[in-house]
């Protein structure tokens, strides 16, 4: 056969024809011919080429083979590398193109397509692998292609016969035979050199005689099926050129990104730290086949395995979103464009795996990347500048981002031994600079290809992986977090001493904080140190930890199967939060629990473990919620908030609390011991009523608004940011959207301006360039839901064009005095601006109209509330069920309007939101009766709507202190002799966060701003 029907299936599989042996006499007389016309050629040509010589280093050639009996042209280009005994060839047949690598030291054999790469290891020992063509396969050495013939005559050089010179394609040649008889073939080969005088390009003697033409020709059973199944052959090869070097050392690597498993390893795949860190372009390249890429993701990917803590920051053009998983406490902490944050069970992360079970874990180094299996080494690339070596792994029948896979295959390339590279100032090697991972639905379709270009891989990432997260915008009550005061009682010299060493003295307080409170030093965002004459004062802001059921996802409501040999009720778990608690107690014997009215049950097994034969529906005659635990690396060893701030003063005042202060003295190293003189906790600073977060936010650095008669005005007499943020939220000559502050101009120079400022580039007619200031807006978009892709199909109330940004659009909805605006349309191309009266709420889903360019923003009820707290006023005259807090707010906003002050809001916990509670009423607090309920919350409604900051008296935080108590202490501390320190630290008010941290200043009093 021309092809063997044993390979590629693509190929055509040519006829076999049954043909009989010729009579013994006309071979006879065959034969006595040939040897005539050898013996007349013999005088005229000379030996038969030595092959070991023209391939004695390397060897490229392109070929065109023709079937003449199939009346079939491929082309082919093979490479063969003698030094390390290798070689490739690439054939191209009927629009099919086809790979063959090869090597003589490890036996191994690809043929690889565009789909598909097959392997083959002992094919070529075991004699099962047939060629493409007849005569393109030499054994020993192993040679697979168009010169594999030449290779064969070398080693029956005493057999072949000089036929003479013959010209071919207008080239002098020396013409020569050889036989091959036996059992199942009947062959002969033609080879035709060019003649001595033949000129080359290569200058070298070898290289005189270079093969010019190969026929095959006769009949052979060998790739057949049975030995007397004849195939003719008349093969034609015609050699391009034939040349002694290599021009693409690359041609020698199989093509990524196919899954090649390759025999052996020939260099070991690097191991991946414990802890590292690194950022990374990421592109769908199959997306990029079907549309243009214009949006390249940015990811920044941190991971702690010592630490069981682990980051991912993804940048689009549409949205930041930064997710920080904590294994420890089995919670995912996701932080949007740095406005909002969200606590959910840690589940789906990039981080976890599952291994068959519904609970996760927190991946090994090497699984997070795809890098556990076992991986072989494909060669070597330039990326980058950066030589690299090149691995490969092959995966069936994976699941990869909640999509399911044929196979699976991801390509790394890490740079080798001697290629260092610069990361922070520090020198690495061997780190991975560029990987893709391949999805196949099947074997010959590829739907998935992303490509990650990695730069900054380093192993160094804390306590930046946190401190740059800003954790605490996932506490945003005041119930959730406490600041507190530490006083050092230090002569001026020693302060002075500390300063010099603040970093150390920073991290070394942070750490002894964190241990001493039993908490994670993620849990402290806040840590400032002022070093003054008087004292060292050291201010800081500790976050609860979060709850104990954030960290199960309820699975469902109803009947329960119970297995009893895996069942241990909770006795003292009366709450949900009890025995979620409870759960985690028991460490990897639970991993989910029941909450019925009977009470609190620990499971022991998975929902996807199968069940014994105990098995039976549950007795207890009733529904209960079944929960799943998130992760089983979480434990309950953090402190909550309470507990932590009263250990934490327990050990300051108790005095273990001290700091180890190492510095230089007349060239020596001293050691000083300093503990802690007083400890303050209560309320720190915010911005509007109780629990409310800022209602503004920083928008540019290095800048102030521009004094304009017409739009600003300058406020005397700012001692601090929230006096400049009060001065505008109170200003009846304009309508302030924006001020700018200078904290460290000598007059902490305040100006409020009607303009919006929301960027540089969107203002920059309305600011100059000033290094000491910085420019505040107010929070306009935060009082409306985001809707991408819709508008509403009416014209809308009014309109507006030449909106510079979407900001400007919600400053006009929310200030629009002529009717009740409740949300808007912005078109960022056209830059149009269109205020509805309608809500979203008020119409069906199919009303809304879809868009590609637009965005509608409803307004958000509930922004027109306080959020009071735990404190229920006892009023249900008005209790609604199964709404949202987004609906019960709006009830009151709208439908009660003037007979609705306020409501009490508990979120549904089972299934369908079918229990969530709405009470409505015309009380507000305080002189009311009060109740508390597990995860329930009142809200108060703003006196003025436009007035974000209105603020009532705040009380102090009750952690362990009442308000009388707090003021004890504080005059305990002065009469402790900390008069100085405390009269210094009150002159302060506020003095500057070092560390961004929240982004705050800090005023231990009571506050009416």
């Amino acid at each position: 056969m021309g092809y063997t029907r044993y390979f590629w299936k693509s190929f055509p599989v040519l006829n076999t024809q049954n043909m009989e042996m010729k009579s013994t006499t006309g071979r006879i007389s065959i034969a006595i011919a040939l040897i005539c016309i050898a013996l007349s050629a013999n005088a005229q040509s000379p030996d038969f080429p030595n092959m070991t010589k023209i391939e004695s280093s390397f060897m490229q050639t392109e070929v065109t083979i023709t079937d003449v009996i199939q009346q079939v042209t491929g082309l082919a280009k093979e490479y063969f590398d003698n030094t390390l005994r290798r070689g490739k060839v690439d054939l191209l047949v009927l629009g099919e193109r086809t790979s063959i690598h090869y090597s003589n030291d490890t036996g191994e054999l690809l043929h690889v397509n565009s789909t598909t790469c097959m392997s083959y290891e002992s094919a070529i020992a075991d004699d099962s692998y047939f060629p493409l063509f007849y005569g393109w396969l030499n054994r020993e050495p192993l040679i697979i292609g168009p010169s594999a013939p030449l290779w064969y005559a070398q080693d029956h050089r005493s057999e072949i016969i000089p036929l003479g010179p013959e010209t071919i394609r207008d080239i002098d040649c020396y013409k020569y035979s050889l036989d091959i008889s036996g059992k199942r073939d009947n062959i002969t080969i033609f080879y035709w050199f060019a003649v001595d005088q033949w000129v080359t390009p290569y200058q070298m003697k070898e290289f005189s005689k270079i093969p010019i033409r190969i026929q095959i020709e006769g009949i052979s059973s060998k790739y057949s099926e049975k030995a007397d199944q004849w195939a003719s052959y008349n093969l034609i090869t015609d050699f391009a050129y034939f040349k002694p070097t290599i021009t693409d050392w690359q041609v020698f690597q199989p093509q990524v990104g196919l899954g090649c498993h390759l025999k052996e390893p020939t260099k070991p795949f690097p191991e991946l730290p414990k802890v590292f860190m690194f950022d990374a372009e990421v592109v769908d390249l199959k997306k990029a086949e079907d549309e243009e890429i214009t949006d390249v993701e940015h990811h920044t990917i941190w991971y702690d395995y010592e630490r069981k803590i682990a980051r991912l920051d993804r940048y689009t053009k549409r949205n930041y979103v930064s997710e920080l998983y904590d294994f420890n406490m089995g919670v995912t902490y996701t932080n949007t464009n740095w406005e909002t944050c969200k606590i959910k069970p840690l589940r789906n992360s990039f981080f976890e795996g599952y291994d068959g079970k519904l609970t996760g874990h927190m991946k090994w180094p090497k699984e997070v990347l795809g890098f556990d299996s076992e991986f072989y080494h494909l060669g070597q690339k330039l990326i980058r500048g950066i030589w690299t070596d090149v691995f490969e792994t092959l995966k069936e029948d994976v699941v990869y981002r909640g999509e399911s896979y044929k196979k699976l295959v991801v390509t790394v390339y890490y740079s080798q031994d001697f290629y260092k590279v610069n990361v922070n100032g520090e020198i690495e090697g061997q780190v991975p600079v560029f990987y893709i991972v391949s999805g196949w639905k099947t074997a010959t379709n590829m739907t998935m290809q992303l490509q990650y270009n990695i730069f900054g891989f380093d192993d160094v990432i804390w306590p930046e992986m946190y401190q740059t997260f800003g954790i605490g915008r996932c506490f945003p009550l005041m119930e959730t977090k406490s600041y507190f005061l530490m006083i050092v009682d230090s002569p001026p010299e020693l302060s002075a001493k500390m300063e010099e060493s603040d970093e150390l003295i920073r991290e070394e307080i942070r750490g002894e904080i964190a241990r001493y409170a039993n908490v994670t030093d993620m849990r402290i965002p806040l840590l400032n140190i002022d070093y003054t004459s008087t004292g060292v004062f050291i201010t800081g802001l500790i976050l609860d930890r979060p709850p104990a059921t954030a960290q199960f996802w309820w699975e469902f409501t109803g009947d329960v199967p119970i297995d009893y040999a895996h069942l241990k009720m909770a006795i003292d778990a009366d709450t949900n939060e009890k025995c979620a608690y409870a759960c985690v107690e028991e460490g990897d014997n639970c991993i989910g629990f029941y909450m019925c009215k009977k009470g609190c049950f620990l499971k022991s097994t998975d929902l996807l473990d199968p069940s014994g034969d105990e098995t039976k529906e549950s007795t207890f005659g009733e529904v209960c919620d079944t929960y799943m635990r998130s992760t089983q690396d979480s434990w309950n060893n953090q402190k909550y908030l309470g507990d932590a701030l009263a250990q934490l003063e327990e050990a300051v005042l108790g005095g273990p609390f001290k700091l180890e202060i190492v510095y230089m003295k007349d060239k020596q190293q001293q050691e000083l011991i300093i503990p802690i003189s007083q400890i303050v906790i209560g309320d720190g600073p915010y911005i509007g009523d109780n629990n409310q977060e800022k209602a503004y936010k920083q928008v540019m650095k290095f800048a102030q608004l521009k004094k304009d008669v017409s739009t600003s005005q300058d406020v005397p007499d700012t001692a601090s940011l929230n006096d400049c943020y009060q001065a505008c939220k109170d200003s009846e000559s304009m309508t302030c959207a924006s001020f700018s502050y200078c904290p460290e101009a000598d007059n902490k120079q305040c100006r409020i301006s009607s303009v919006l400022a929301v960027d540089k580039k969107t203002n920059l007619d309305d600011i100059d360039e000033v290094a000491e200031c910085l420019v505040y807006s107010r929070k306009y978009l935060e009082f409306y839901e985001e809707y991408p892709g819709r508008i509403l199909p009416t014209a809308g109330e009014d309109s507006f064009e030449g909106m510079k940004s979407v900001e400007e659009c919600a400053k006009k909805c929310r200030e629009t005095t002529t009717f009740t605006c409740r949300g808007f349309d912005y078109c960022r191309s056209r830059k149009s601006c269109t205020l509805h009266s309608k809500h979203v709420l008020d119409l069906k889903p199919t009303d809304v109209k879809e868009t590609s360019t637009c965005v509608h923003y409803a307004a958000k009820f509930a922004a027109d509330y306080y959020d009071k707290g735990f404190d229920l006023i006892q009023d249900d005259s008005d209790k609604r069920t199964e709404l949202s807090l987004e609906e019960c707010a709006r009830v009151c906003s709208e439908e009660l309007k003037g007979n609705c002050n306020s409501f009490n809001y508990c979120p549904a916990s089972g299934q369908g939101w079918s229990d969530s509670t709405c009470s409505l009423s015309t009380k507000v607090l305080p002189q009311q009766k009060t109740d508390k309920k597990d995860k329930c919350r009142h809200y108060e409604k703003k006196s003025i709507v436009d007035d974000w900051g209105k603020s009532n008296d705040k009380s102090l935080a009750t952690v362990g202190y009442t308000a009388k108590g707090f003021t004890g202490l504080v005059i305990g501390m002065l009469a402790l002799g900390l008069v100085l320190g405390a009269m210094g630290f009150v002159g302060y008010s506020y003095f500057r966060s070092k560390s961004s941290g929240e982004g705050m200043t800090v005023r231990f009093m009571k506050s009416d701003i």
